[in-house]
């Protein structure tokens, strides 16, 4: 598991293919651990009957954003302010998977 902070920052660059699970019983800040999921790429007994993988299950993490989606973020957030500080990619995260739209 990463931090939210080395995601937004890995995302700068490339990240692994697949939806961001994020943990469904706290608020987000930039040390919350997360995991990049690609389902399609588990085996079926990595998941549960509605193809949820058995690890987020288990760390008792959520569904969030498509990798390519928090790359996005991160691009339209370097456009806004050059150079963004870890603390404005975190709102620019939070702002899209509350709002589903960039924030300006």
């Amino acid at each position: 598991m990463q931090t939210l902070k080395e995601i937004l920052n890995s995302a700068k660059t490339s990240l692994a293919y697949g939806i961001l699970y994020l943990p469904s019983n706290k608020k987000w800040d930039l040390e919350t651990k997360g995991l990049i999921i690609d389902i399609d790429n588990l085996d079926c007994s990595e998941v549960d009957e509605e193809d949820e993988p058995l690890i987020a299950k288990k760390h008792n993490l959520k569904e969030t954003i498509e990798s390519a989606c928090i790359e996005d973020i991160v691009s339209f957030s370097n456009g806004v302010k050059p150079n963004p500080s870890d603390e404005f990619l975190l709102e620019s995260f939070l702002y899209y998977f509350k709002n589903d739209g960039f924030l300006q």
